[in-house]
């Protein structure tokens, strides 16, 4: 990519979002207003080394988690690799920018460990709990990470002049409980964002809510989940052929072969598309 890095790393928000956008704008064709990940190209292999390098250097990584670059994917992300018996966090293509500002760079791989510590990637959820599951997740990390820091990632990865949302203050008592800066448990917030869930208007469009990893079908669109928010759930998109491939591969899994989940997720699709349809997009 073309990026002109500065000579020293951003400290303030508003400077970072002015340059950050204007790196994209040399790098992409049309609007670079709201998320632009999906539209930058993808990294050359000096940058990938780059960024893990980065990552390794500013945050001290435990050997059980590996680094995997996601350029199909929208927003960072983690999950367990059975096969190798190690987590992984996934960074998108616009990670390489925010390393600009390393506060709000780190903000999104605290986030991610939070996930792995707080045993999210392993933890069974009740279909019923599933819409919910993730921003309940998202709640209780961001409330041990420091609130400007995930407010400036919030601004940055969506283009928001707000906010994350998805903080205790506004989170609990949206769905009821009070506001506990250090984080309510899975049980009790799960249980609120529930409730508070089924009193919502139904906009869901799927039979069943579907669980990161899950492949899921809107008309002749295909996608592996990678992230729910609510009802919003983000995907990489598949085309039909590798829907059924990855299927077949999951199916070995249960089969026993246990190298075929880590070939399954660890693939990186060429395609994309902005919208899978209903309430699920990209």
């Amino acid at each position: 990519m073309k990026i002109d890095f500065p000579q020293q790393p951003f400290t303030s928000i508003e400077p970072f979002k002015e340059w950050y956008f204007e790196q994209a704008a040399k790098n992409v064709q049309g609007s670079v207003k709201g998320n632009i990940t999906l539209k930058l190209p993808r990294w050359s292999e000096d940058e990938k080394k780059y960024v893990f390098e980065w990552c390794r250097k500013e945050i001290p990584f435990p050997k059980k988690v590996l680094l995997m670059y996601a350029p199909n994917a929208q927003t960072l992300y983690s999950y367990y690799n059975e096969s190798k018996n190690k987590y992984v966090i996934a960074l998108t293509t616009s990670f390489l920018l925010l390393t600009a500002m390393p506060s709000v760079a780190k903000a999104g791989i605290v986030h991610e460990f939070g996930h792995i510590l707080n045993g999210d990637c392993i933890r069974y959820i009740l279909p019923k709990y599933r819409k919910m599951s993730n921003e309940v997740y998202d709640v209780a990390i961001n409330a041990n990470i420091q609130r400007t820091d995930i407010d400036n990632l919030y601004k940055a990865l969506f283009d928001s002049k707000g906010g994350c949302p998805h903080v205790p203050n506004i989170a609990y008592p949206k769905w009821g409980l009070p506001i506990n800066e250090t984080g309510w448990s899975f049980e009790v917030a799960m249980d609120a964002a529930y409730k508070y869930d089924k009193e919502q208007p139904d906009k869901e469009t799927f039979t069943e809510t579907p669980i990161v990893g899950d492949i899921i079908r809107v008309g002749d669109d295909f996608g592996r989940v990678t992230k729910i928010d609510g009802s919003e759930v983000t995907t990489e998109r598949m085309d039909k052929q590798e829907a059924i491939d990855f299927l077949k591969r999951m199916k070995k899994v249960f089969d026993g072969d246990a190298d075929a989940i880590a070939e399954a997720i660890e693939t990186e699709y060429i395609n994309v598309i902005e919208k899978l349809g209903g309430q699920c997009s990209l």
